[in-house]
């Protein structure tokens, strides 16, 4: 959450509170659960781009916000990578090799045709009393770019819509397999009766594993349902999770996949975090906007 996201609560907040009389009181933590000053907060939520600031609890009487990290190194054991691989190998009817770095790409949803119909029609209801209201100004942007906003949606678009999503993603374990070595695999956590809208494409369902093991509470956002977008792990254990997406030009995970040895990278991560604002090494500030085309 961005400065202007957080001022913007509290200014909500502040405004119910006049209006209902009711007495709120803020309580802000760091990335360690330490309480902190509402000025350290914000000095510390807008001066890295390694954390994110999220309310994660609000009621009448109080408003709990906490950084958190959007990535991050850490460590387990041989023993228990060898046990994931095995594991994810049996539930996904893949050999997974121990001797590789894994390659793991998170989905905490799969799609579903209702749930997506209902949500076009919602987006498209909303887009029409927007035209209802500004029906000038749309009818202008419409002369210029010739698009519509909303097109048709259907049962048919939107099966071309996963075999798209399954031929692009199948083509991206396969360039990174080849390129790096590496085993890749795509997980979710949703129904695995969402699955069959995917009938060339192959999923393992996370039985508990990243949230257990990886995730834990630093990097689980109550305002989103999304935990993580990728993790790498070695195969003496080591790890890189991130929830957020790295556009295929990135250097970052390119880097991790290349190299055995981690040492330089979790030093440049380290003075990222509590250093330079820019960033410093592999983690010096770069396009990673998600809208760039990323395969994780």
């Amino acid at each position: 959450m961005n400065r202007h996201t957080l001022q913007i609560i509290v200014i909500i907040a502040i405004f119910f509170i006049s209006v209902r009389g009711v007495s709120q009181t803020y309580v802000y933590l760091d990335e360690n659960g330490k309480e902190i000053s509402a000025n350290n907060f914000d000095e510390k939520c807008n001066s890295n781009l390694l954390f994110q600031c999220l309310v994660i609890k609000q009621t009448k009487e109080f408003v709990i916000s906490q950084i958190r990290l959007k990535q991050k190194f850490g460590k387990i054991s041989p023993l228990e990578a060898n046990q994931i691989k095995k594991l994810l190998s049996k539930d996904g009817k893949e050999e997974l090799s121990n001797e590789k770095i894994l390659l793991i790409s998170y989905y905490d949803s799969l799609a579903d045709y209702r749930a997506s119909k209902e949500m076009h029609n919602f987006l498209e209801e909303k887009f029409i009393n927007y035209y209802k209201k500004h029906i000038d100004e749309y009818k202008r942007y419409y002369k210029k770019n010739k698009v519509t906003y909303f097109s048709k949606f259907n049962k048919e678009i939107f099966e071309k819509k996963i075999k798209k999503f399954s031929k692009k993603k199948k083509k991206c374990k396969t360039k990174f397999e080849k390129k790096f070595d590496i085993n890749v695999v795509f997980m979710h956590s949703d129904s695995s009766k969402f699955e069959k809208n995917y009938s060339d494409f192959k999923w393992v369902k996370d039985r508990g594993v990243i949230n257990s093991v990886f995730i834990k509470n630093d990097m689980q956002d109550s305002l989103t349902s999304k935990k993580v977008r990728f993790l790498v792990l070695k195969p003496d254990g080591e790890y890189f999770i991130s929830n957020y997406h790295y556009n295929n030009n990135s250097k970052i995970l390119k880097t991790l996949l290349k190299n055995k040895n981690w040492s330089d990278y979790k030093e440049d991560y380290k003075k990222s975090l509590y250093g330079n604002i820019m960033g410093v090494g592999l983690f010096k500030r770069e396009s990673r906007y998600h809208y760039k085309a990323h395969c994780f």
